[in-house]
């Protein structure tokens, strides 16, 4: 297989399928988008990339390969949204207004995550370390982590606001560069 330009490649054995049960399911984030078809079936088509692709078989890999490519050129070229398969992601992604939004295919996110337009979780320079996000993180629209950054549970990240630092379990942030506003000391 060819890798497309400016696009990584991953092998099965970089990319793990998550330990939860629960991510068995393509439908896992239906029911918190409901009310927005464009965004329950680009998270169908992820989440359905994401598991034949780390499948342990063969035949499923392959037929992964066609999966990804339909969710390649409907989701990221048609609809804007940026989150390739190799993205681990938890249950029940809450998306609003997806267009705009960019994530590095290195970045890990819990379960409850929200995003809205714009956000982008990705590195500085190449192999420069991806975002690790907690759970019940919630995104601003155009809010940037740039960089390996932790950003801790119950977090919330104010709208345009940039991370370029690790974020604490129920810190408000906001800002650019972004400062802490509340916390859960404060």
């Amino acid at each position: 297989m060819r890798a497309l330009p400016g696009r990584a490649r991953f092998s099965r054995q970089s990319v793990q399928r998550p330990k939860d049960s629960k991510m068995s399911s393509p439908l896992v984030d239906w029911t918190v988008n409901r009310g927005d078809l464009r965004i329950q079936l680009a998270l169908v088509l992820y989440r359905t990339s994401h598991l034949l692709r780390t499948s342990k078989s063969a035949s499923m890999r392959k037929l992964g390969r066609v999966v990804s490519l339909g969710y390649l050129v409907i989701v990221e070229w048609t609809w804007g949204m940026e989150i390739p398969w190799a993205t681990q992601i938890g249950p029940r992604l809450r998306i609003f207004h997806g267009t705009g939004i960019v994530i590095n295919a290195e970045s890990v996110l819990g379960a409850d995550v929200v995003l809205r337009q714009g956000v982008c979780l990705g590195n500085r320079r190449s192999g420069g370390g991806s975002p690790r996000v907690g759970n019940r993180v919630d995104f601003g629209a155009a809010s940037l982590v740039l960089g390996p950054y932790s950003i801790g549970d119950d977090s919330k990240i104010g709208a345009a606001s940039v991370v370029l630092a690790d974020v604490e379990a129920e810190a408000v942030v906001v800002g650019n560069p972004a400062r802490t506003v509340k916390s859960r000391i404060s």
